[in-house]
């Protein structure tokens, strides 16, 4: 069997046209695996940061609280303060009569 020149172009176009049918097949293959590993990775991720998002609003709730805790501490402290400040004013007048 001789191959000429047509012959030649004519193996080579079918070769090309098989090889382009391959490899744009296997590229939108690629392309959809590709596209549900990254939706499955965004939808992982959204899930996480929704329970990273719910444990921070609890640990404000809870800071909240203790803020509000400490803001009473600090008014029984200044009336503490005073109360003890009208005592040594009354005892230091009892003890002057």
């Amino acid at each position: 069997m001789e191959i000429n020149e047509n012959k030649l172009k004519t193996i080579l176009k079918e070769q090309r046209t098989g090889f382009e049918t391959f490899v744009n097949k296997n590229s939108r293959e690629q392309e959809k695996k590709y596209e549900t590993y990254v939706g499955t990775i965004a939808e992982d991720f959204g899930s996480k940061l929704s329970v990273v998002a719910e444990d921070v609003l609890s640990m404000k709730g809870k800071l909240d609280k203790v803020g509000n805790r400490l803001d009473y501490v600090a008014e029984m402290v200044a009336r503490n303060t005073e109360d003890i400040e009208i005592m040594k004013t009354t005892s230091n007048l009892s003890s002057i009569h």
